[in-house]
């Protein structure tokens, strides 16, 4: 499924990418963190909760992690 990253309120923190470029975390308060295929937009995973103000690929591109309050 394809979103709109911004969505209404236009929270988006900041875009993360893994190593590989393939795959990009968009970091929002609002819902948490969206993990997208970088080049489609494809939803890839449902929102990573709780919300997200950063998040952080492993060196590998194996984990994420995502922090907030």
């Amino acid at each position: 499924r394809r979103v709109d990253p911004l969505g209404p309120d236009r929270d988006l923190i900041r875009p993360h990418y893994s190593p590989d470029g393939t795959r990009v975390v968009l970091s929002r308060r609002q819902d948490g963190a969206l993990l997208l295929d970088a080049r489609t937009g494809d939803l890839l995973a449902p929102p990573l909760r709780p919300r997200a103000e950063n998040a952080a690929f492993s060196p590998d591109g194996r984990y994420l992690a995502t922090a907030g309050y």
